[in-house]
């Protein structure tokens, strides 16, 4: 199992046993942001480290080679005068061979490692830049719902109390005109007293004018002495 395949799994329980605890989903993200940075940042000194093996491996490789060459060369050089020496140079060349095919078969192993490695750092950047813009959306996204919701709630509340204060504008106005309209019948029924006892009064003047033979218009019996 590669290394990112067990980071995901081990961080997955890792994530469920803290949702069921806390419900902060920003730190939990940031808190799997920074597992995942951490994982990333071992997994390069890891690569960098068989990177090094890897070139050491292909530098004695490369000497292998040569040194088969070299005692190939000597064995054929000394063959057919020192036959002693020459089956040494041979046995030296076939020792060098076979520890160059087992070199030859580690550094095929490893040079899949390293690619394993690559492919899982490759994978924990997509995890982490893909954690990332999920995280700053999803922030944007709360904040605006918090925003909005808080001036929802503001407007809410603002709105009860201009009801309010409309409600007891209104009471005091309906208090007022009645008070109005209570004072206006009042004095509306005094002039109508006031106004009766008045022109009563004035017809019994005219009345006593009448009987006393005087003219109840003093304008008129001048116009008529006059003519």
């Amino acid at each position: 199992m590669s290394m990112f395949f067990r980071w995901t799994s081990g961080f997955a329980s890792r994530i469920d046993s803290m949702v069921k605890q806390i419900e902060n989903h920003d730190a939990l993200v940031s808190a799997a942001i920074r597992d995942a940075k951490e994982a990333r940042a071992r997994a390069k000194v890891q690569l960098a480290r068989v990177r090094e093996d890897g070139r050491r491996m292909q530098r004695r490789r490369a000497e292998l080679e040569e040194g088969e060459r070299r005692w190939r060369e000597r064995a054929q050089r000394i063959g057919n005068d020192d036959e002693e020496r020459a089956l040494e140079c041979v046995r030296r060349m076939k020792h060098t061979k076979r520890e160059h095919e087992q070199l030859t078969i580690q550094a095929t192993e490893h040079e899949r490692l390293e690619s394993q490695l690559t492919r899982d750092i490759s994978g924990i950047d997509g995890r982490i830049e893909s954690l990332v813009q999920q995280r700053n959306l999803l922030r944007t996204r709360q904040s605006r719902a918090e925003a909005l919701s808080a001036a929802h709630q503001d407007d809410g509340r603002r709105l009860a109390e201009v009801d309010d204060i409309l409600e007891r504008w209104e009471i005091k106005v309906s208090v007022n005109e009645t008070d109005v309209d209570c004072s206006l019948g009042e004095e509306d029924d005094l002039e109508l007293e006031l106004s009766s006892v008045e022109e009563r009064e004035d017809l019994r003047a005219e009345l006593d004018d009448l009987l006393r033979g005087e003219p109840s218009n003093p304008t008129l019996a001048q116009e008529e002495g006059a003519s």
